[in-house]
């Protein structure tokens, strides 16, 4: 069973937000602490994004499986509701402030866990 994640970055020309799907692993100690230790920067944030839908970062599906690129987002609610309706359990996003997380709990999202408390567990 898939733990589904969206990873995204907010864009500072544009304050839009772009965001890919991730299929496995979506989990703090999965995607969490691979994006904590391989992208924790905004160039390496908006490569990874902008690759499109994945496997796991930096796994992406091929173009024969019709891989999806980036979706776009104006606000950070616009984006957390597309991931309720995409059942993500988790969505990160970076920021100036570097990665932040949103859990899905199924029956609320919790806000404001910061990702970084991740590297110290």
């Amino acid at each position: 069973m898939s733990t589904r994640s969206q990873i995204a970055y907010i864009d500072p020309e544009t304050d839009q937000i772009l965001s890919s799907y991730c299929h496995y692993d979506g989990y703090l100690d999965g995607v969490g602490q691979e994006l904590l230790d391989n992208y924790n920067s905004f160039d390496r944030a908006k490569e990874l994004v902008d690759g499109g839908e994945m496997r796991f970062p930096g796994n992406y599906f091929g173009k024969d499986q019709n891989q999806k690129l980036a979706s776009r987002f104006e606000t950070l609610l616009e984006w957390t509701e597309y991931g309720k309706e995409a059942w993500a359990d988790y969505m990160y996003i970076y920021s100036e402030g570097g990665w932040s997380v949103i859990h899905n709990n199924k029956t609320k999202w919790l806000a404001g866990e910061v990702l970084n408390v991740v590297a110290s567990c």
